[in-house]
């Protein structure tokens, strides 16, 4: 299997693209895309998509990519989860999507997972930042760059979660 390295965006790695088939266990055997509940994971990441979407192909996790909030605000009852970088939730982005997350069932708690531009903010610009996206409800904030293994390890503790409602 070729690699091939992803560019310092989310971090650096080396991935094998899903052209080449992908994971593979080790009887050689590719394992079928994991069921995700209640729909895909749903992605609005701006420069980031592409370096995202390799990782979640190769991971072999549904995702359906949106082309902006409003794209992602009309699918949020489909699906399982969501992936969202800070930049592409300006303040009216950020209503939109509180609006429709609130209109989703009581019993719905769908996760957001938030990829947080990394600084050195001080204690209280995080904690307004922190309280600004609480509105999101269940958020998970990830600070970048970030290692494979904490963005795939937050998106499963995400979907297990919504697996549990």
């Amino acid at each position: 299997m070729s690699q091939a390295t992803a560019p310092t965006g989310i971090g650096g790695w080396n991935i094998t693209s899903a052209a080449d088939g992908g994971t593979q266990r080790e009887d050689g055997s590719t394992p079928n895309r994991k069921a995700i509940p209640a729909g895909p994971l749903l992605l609005l990441l701006g420069s980031e998509t592409s370096l995202v979407e390799r990782v979640l192909n190769q991971a072999r996790l549904a995702f359906a990519t949106c082309t902006d909030i409003d794209d992602l605000a009309s699918k949020v009852g489909t699906g399982a989860a969501i992936l969202v970088t800070q930049e592409v939730l300006d303040q009216s982005g950020m209503s939109r999507l509180v609006t429709e997350l609130e209109r989703q069932p009581s019993w719905s708690d769908i996760p957001v997972i938030l990829l947080a531009s990394g600084g050195t903010e001080s204690i209280q610009a995080s904690l307004r930042m922190l309280g600004m996206w609480e509105a999101l409800g269940h958020v998970i904030v990830l600070e970048r760059p970030l290692r494979i293994i904490t963005l795939l390890s937050a998106i499963q503790s995400a979907l297990h979660a919504r697996r549990r409602q």
